[in-house]
């Protein structure tokens, strides 16, 4: 390697986290949690068969058993509501192993209910509607966005892709966000993804890196209504088992 070539890599690193370090400065952290703490001081659980452990590494999010169905279903929210632009971060270790069945990671962001009774804007008001969390009840009686990751089982597996809630009409096709970001064959077993999604406007997006290795998505959700307030949630279907760490929320 040339000297003037060592010189311009060391210079456009140099530039790109200049350029992190001002994006950030227009963010200001108004939520911290390493997960090593009592997670019910932060979070509450939807998810009858599920169990939170938090550990010395992070939270460990356990769903219920495959065969136990939609009551294995598992969702973590804040207890806190955040409004505005948001940008989100997180260590995501993903425990479980399964690749036999169909089963998806999710972040809700900023979900309130549709507002028709008994599905209040206030999700904690009608929580033991879901202690079963059928998926229905979230993208028929929400409004939020949702990113799906770590996606496992199925024809139609490892994919990202973004949501927004409540459907109309068919789910897959009425919420989906495009592009669908197809064949991501990433978040393997035992890996540590630092995951930042980020909603500013309508304009969303989601960047996971591992080590030195960076992947990021981006999503237009103009012409869908924009979804200005909420809680977030971390969601995993039946027979999946993460380790979530160093959760941290930023609001401009």
């Amino acid at each position: 390697m040339t000297r003037l070539l060592l010189v311009s890599i060391l210079v456009a690193i140099g530039m790109n986290s200049c350029v992190r370090a001002g994006n950030m400065k227009q963010w200001k952290s108004v939520l911290t949690d390493s997960g090593t703490n009592d997670w019910k001081g932060v979070w509450f659980l939807d998810g009858e068969k599920a169990t939170v452990t938090n550990t010395k590494d992070g939270m460990v999010l356990k769903s219920g058993p495959v065969d136990d169905g939609n009551a294995s279903h598992a969702v973590l929210w804040t207890v806190q509501s955040f409004s505005g632009d948001l940008r989100v971060e997180y260590d995501f270790t993903r425990l479980d192993s399964n690749k036999d069945h169909v089963s998806v990671c999710i972040f809700y962001l900023q979900a309130t209910g549709v507002g028709e009774a008994p599905y209040v804007p206030d999700i904690f008001k009608w929580r033991d509607l879901r202690q079963v969390p059928t998926m229905s009840l979230y993208y028929t009686h929400m409004n939020c966005y949702h990113f799906s990751y770590a996606c496992t089982g199925g024809k139609d597996f490892n994919y990202v892709r973004a949501r927004r809630y409540p459907t109309k009409g068919a789910f897959d096709t009425d919420t989906r966000i495009e592009p669908s970001y197809d064949k991501v064959d990433l978040f393997k077993p035992g890996e540590t993804w630092h995951l930042a999604f980020e909603k500013t406007g309508t304009d969303l997006s989601l960047t996971a890196t591992h080590g030195d290795e960076t992947h990021s998505w981006k999503w237009d959700a103009s012409k869908y209504p924009p979804v200005v307030e909420g809680r977030l949630g971390l969601r995993q279907m039946r027979g999946r088992e993460s380790r979530y760490a160093n959760f941290e929320v930023f609001s401009r």
